[in-house]
């Protein structure tokens, strides 16, 4: 076993600071502490060139922007400078306090192993257009002054080695060399933070100032070289084994971890689930519910498992359907009967259905994880065909502008659908009322769990 004590990516201690590739980001405003290097006139102190969100384009590499849509935005109307202002300036070659050193490559593999926390081509950033929010209620959700609430996450990869390779007979589809499985687990955590991130900005696609409501923050990553527990005479991954060995107690109680994200495989080889939640008040995820399965402690804690044949749209889908159970969960679905499931203020209203799992509406509501407002079947993400949709002025109560949507909003793509659907989740300063009362933040429910089982939280504040 293999502590790494270090993040994924660069971060100063007494900041918080991410080193993103050439700047530092900061994500409790969503923004970069200085200007987009390429300079080219648009939002430069925002992701790439700074179109504030997740479905317009994308900037692989920190230095030249990439719009497949070629939707642009006047920059004078988006101009940073009157809100923020650039660094210093400093001796070339100078660090700044706290900052990393540059890493070395490895002397035998010549792969720098940390952590960089550089974009992929992944990230698109939706197209800012002209909005305007709702009126704020009176009363707004406590979260709101508290943002970003923090997600500390312990990370545990499990790499069955044969030599120097992972060992395709234990994995079943995935035999590639250790290093480069290892880099890749380490890139794909580092951008499904991004992701995950991104995606809890309210309508950020709208409102470039939208703040995260989430922050995750891995506090820890263990390595084991060798093949996953399974439980005795089955397939299925022994989740209580995994996070014994690692000393969840103490990572729970004791330093406030709130989730474990496991890198392993699947391939036929194993059974896993894709969130398994241990609680005092139940077991509320996207698994069979066992309450004896993990180890349950005085906190609740979440274990996602990701496959690293896999990418970002997988692991950030895990999360959208924990999600998912989360908010059903707290409006009531657990326990109403399917035939008056469409009466529901997440599940009939929000998403648009019924027990069927399809969208019924019309128009279209916001949809869910497998079902884009214009889906006809599960995962039909990059269906072409328009409807009507209030998805970007979505009200509980309706009103809220419709507008013809197709796949071409998200280019079709599976993680930017899943982002901008995120980004639809009332967040910080949503305005939304429903029957007269404020929703609450709704990225609450993820950030502390047990505090809305206490308080016998529903979507909406009382």
């Amino acid at each position: 076993m293999k502590l790494l004590n270090s993040a994924f990516g660069y971060q100063e201690d007494a900041t918080g600071l991410k080193l993103l590739g050439h700047r530092y980001y900061d994500s409790s405003t969503g923004r970069f502490r200085t200007r987009d290097p390429i300079k080219d006139g648009r939002n430069w102190f925002s992701y790439g060139a700074g179109y504030a969100s997740v479905t317009g384009g994308a900037d692989p590499n920190g230095l030249k922007w990439h719009d497949p849509m070629q939707i642009h935005v006047d920059p004078a109307s988006h101009d940073p400078r009157a809100s923020f202002k650039p660094e210093k300036a400093r001796t070339k070659g100078a660090r700044t306090p706290g900052q990393a050193p540059k890493p070395e490559p490895d002397p035998k593999t010549g792969i720098v192993t940390v952590r960089s926390q550089k974009m992929s081509s992944w990230l698109p950033l939706l197209v800012a257009t002209s909005f305007s929010l709702n009126q704020a209620p009176t009363q707004t959700d406590p979260a709101d002054r508290q943002l970003p609430m923090v997600i500390p996450v312990v990370v545990v990869n499990f790499f069955p080695l044969k030599g120097d390779q992972i060992d395709i007979e234990v994995t079943g589809d995935w035999g590639e060399k250790y290093a480069t499985t290892k880099a890749k687990t380490e890139r794909l955590t580092t951008e499904a933070i991004a992701a995950l991130e991104e995606g809890s900005r309210f309508r950020a696609y709208k409102n470039p100032t939208a703040r995260p409501s989430l922050r995750y923050q891995v506090v820890a990553n263990y390595e084991f070289k060798e093949a996953m527990p399974t439980l005795p005479g089955q397939k299925l991954i022994d989740y209580g084994s995994i996070v014994r060995r690692i000393g969840i107690q103490d990572w729970v109680e004791n330093r406030g971890v709130k989730q474990v994200w496991i890198w392993g495989y699947h391939g036929g080889k194993v059974d896993l689930w894709e969130s398994n939640m241990a609680s005092r008040t139940g077991d509320v995820s996207n698994s069979n519910r066992s309450e004896t399965d993990l180890p349950v402690f005085n906190s609740t804690y979440t274990v996602y498992h990701y496959n690293y044949q896999r990418g970002v749209p997988e692991m950030v889908e895990n999360h959208m359907h924990q999600l998912e159970h989360l908010l059903n969960h707290a409006d009531g679905r657990d326990v109403k009967p399917p035939e008056r499931w469409s009466e529901l203020l997440f599940w009939g209203k929000f998403v648009g259905s019924d027990a069927s799992h399809k969208l019924v509406t019309n128009p279209r509501r916001c949809g869910w994880t497998h079902y884009a407002p214009n889906s006809v079947t599960d995962y039909d993400w990059a269906n072409p065909a328009f409807v009507e949709s209030d998805i970007e002025d979505w009200r509980p109560d309706g009103g809220g502008k419709v507008q013809r949507i197709s796949s071409d909003r998200w280019a079709g793509d599976n993680l930017r659908w899943k982002i901008y659907w995120l980004q639809a989740i009332p967040g910080a300063r949503h305005g939304l009322t429903y029957q007269g009362k404020p929703l609450r933040n709704w990225w609450t429910f993820v950030h502390d769990w047990d505090k809305a089982k206490r308080e016998g939280w529903t979507l909406t504040m009382p």
